[in-house]
């Protein structure tokens, strides 16, 4: 009976307190960790519930302006007339 009343005071009685807490304090921990858990894996299920009901990857195009021009150039000493195309 007297190591029971010495164990608080003694340092062996406080690690052990020390450790019977922290192996108490898991239990939440680990509920609140599975609660995370569900909430991500939520998350990424709404997001591919969305993804599926507004389609793929968008592509956004707008008007573009062509403008042909022609342009002149010398090769080998003589003028060559080219065509191309600008876009905008």
């Amino acid at each position: 009976m007297t190591a029971f009343k010495s164990l608080p005071s003694s340092v062996t009685g406080k690690v052990l307190f020390v450790g019977l807490l922290i192996m108490l304090l898991l239990i939440p921990l680990g509920m609140i960790e599975g609660v995370v858990h569900e909430r991500a894996q939520r998350y990424d299920e709404a997001r591919a519930e969305i993804a599926r009901a507004w389609g793929a990857a968008q592509t956004i195009g707008g008007p573009i302006l062509i403008v042909p021009f022609t342009y002149t150039r010398f090769v080998n000493g003589q003028s060559a007339t080219f065509r191309d195309e600008l876009y905008l």
